[in-house]
């Protein structure tokens, strides 16, 4: 496995200098990208230039649609940005260059945000974006 922090952004390099959180799962029920949906709308009403950037919107992506127009309903087009079906390598550097890591998976253990520019890694319980989490983010953000 590569080391993911020295992968090119050679595909994505108007995300080279940005500041994002990336998340790897199709629009669907199991991958719970509507939960996902209402991360990012209430944090970006705290903090509004918070991004996650989306990968994995493959062929099968039941949910695509509606979370397309959840998106636009709420102006958050800015701030969750969708990335059709890509290379590992093209992901991994996607994943490397972010922020965090975020899985909200219904059937994938729980609630995940791992730091990727950082050494240390925070679990939290799902369901719950906490005053740490958002303390980080403001932070970062």
């Amino acid at each position: 496995v590569p080391n993911v922090a020295n992968l090119v952004l050679k595909d994505f390099p108007s995300l080279k200098n940005e500041k994002y959180v990336a998340y790897i799962g199709r629009p669907s029920y199991q991958k719970n990208t509507f939960f996902l949906h209402d991360i990012v709308k209430n944090i970006v009403e705290k903090i509004p230039n918070f991004k996650v950037i989306l990968v994995g919107v493959g062929f099968h992506s039941p949910d695509l649609e509606k979370l397309k127009d959840l998106i636009k309903l709420n102006n958050l087009q800015k701030n969750l940005i969708l990335i059709d079906w890509i290379s590992q390598e093209e992901a991994l550097s996607i994943i490397g260059n972010s922020y965090f890591y975020l899985s909200v998976s219904r059937y994938e253990g729980l609630l995940l945000l791992k730091p990727c520019h950082w050494e240390n890694h925070l679990y939290y319980q799902k369901y719950q974006v906490t005053l740490t989490v958002l303390t980080t983010i403001e932070m970062v953000f």
